[in-house]
């Protein structure tokens, strides 16, 4: 085998470690609904039902979304994150890859008070809330997550450059402007370079 192939082949192997396409969501539907859950309920955890998606004001800036809090108010991310840095983190809870970047960014959300985290869950299951809550309380997740209605959640990938596969991690400075978007799996090591750079 010639040098040249070795390295494609090499690459073909990697490429799904490192990311997932909406096919692969597609083929894994089957996996997610036979995952074993825990029973916690979405009443007892940071997992919200997006509720609507704002215009974004100007090019390379944030595009706002709203969820419903427990209390029944809604809050705006922008409101949420008023002069804090946001790592948002598009996934969903069939990508390998997306599992496996999960106990760095707990660790980034519990050790960086001035960064946002919010999980922005690409989800097929019918109960789209419960089920990423189950997820996320297993899995000891201690950051916000919104699903839900999938037309808002595509409006929303849209509006960040498109979302062709996760993880796909976007991060804004203070001011609320796009310093980086980051297509695939990366280590804490990782994002708190570019988490440094956007506080800079």
């Amino acid at each position: 085998m010639k040098a040249s192939t070795k390295v494609l082949f090499i690459a073909a192997l990697l490429l799904p470690l490192y990311s997932c396409s909406k096919n692969d969501a597609e083929a894994s539907r089957g996996t997610a609904a036979s995952m074993a859950l825990a029973t916690a309920g979405p009443e007892s955890s940071n997992v919200f039902m997006i509720k609507e998606v704002g215009e974004r004001k100007s090019a390379g800036h944030l595009a706002d979304f709203a969820w419903k809090g427990r209390d029944g108010r809604t809050v705006w991310l922008s409101d949420h994150a008023k002069d804090k840095l946001i790592f948002l983190n598009f996934w969903g809870t069939w990508c390998p890859p997306c599992r496996k970047e999960i106990p760095d960014i707990i660790e980034i959300s519990k050790e960086n008070q001035d960064v946002v985290v919010v999980g922005i869950a690409l989800e097929k299951s019918p109960s789209p809330v419960q089920h990423v809550a189950q997820f996320a309380e297993k899995n000891s997740m201690n950051y916000i997550n919104v699903t839900g209605n999938r037309p808002l959640l595509h409006k929303l990938a849209d509006l960040y450059g498109g979302v062709h596969s996760v993880p796909t991690t976007v991060i804004l400075n203070s001011r609320h402007e796009i310093v980086e978007t980051i297509t695939g799996m990366r280590s804490k090591a990782q994002f708190m370079r570019y988490i440094q750079s956007a506080r800079s």
